[in-house]
């Protein structure tokens, strides 16, 4: 009832020849309606926070493969992998008996169905593993020199 007044909503229920007792039936449930819309509010989305897995053998090389999953904002970061893992036991158990189990990281982000990740609550964004570039000890510090950054026109 925002849109419209009182008055729009009469005469469009008289228009279309809307019995006078039904008139009053409707607007004062669209009237409680409204009051309910307004004690009511809204509930926030809780946020979530964007964790990358790494698959390294030690020191970080070049052909490193990454994924990123979405989860809570209040989850522990060291709990993602616990709850990736209990997310493909359920769903390696609901398969059809006769079928291999999944038990490779990679296979597991490929064919975990969205039901088995809400359940354990978190949400992989990238099912493929992506190409990580690796920074090298300095190259942060000195990624653009002063006579590039002091420039203007970078064509």
């Amino acid at each position: 009832m925002d849109k419209y007044t009182e008055d729009d909503i009469v005469d469009a229920l008289s228009l279309v020849q809307v019995p006078t007792e039904f008139r009053q039936n409707i607007l004062e449930t669209l009237k409680r309606l409204k009051s309910k819309e307004d004690k009511e509010p809204k509930v926030k989305k809780p946020k979530g926070e964007y964790l990358v897995v790494l698959k390294s053998p030690g020191e970080i090389p070049d052909n490193t493969v990454a994924s990123v999953f979405l989860v809570p904002q209040e989850t522990d970061p060291a709990t993602l992998l616990d709850s990736v893992r209990a997310a493909a036991v359920d769903f390696n158990i609901s398969r059809k008996k006769g079928k291999m189990p999944f038990v490779k990281f990679f296979d597991i982000l490929f064919s975990l169905k969205p039901k088995f990740q809400k359940a354990r609550q978190f949400k992989i964004i990238t099912r493929e593993p992506l190409a990580v570039i690796v920074l090298k000890p300095g190259e942060e510090e000195n990624f653009i020199t002063t006579k590039v950054a002091d420039k203007e026109d970078f064509s």
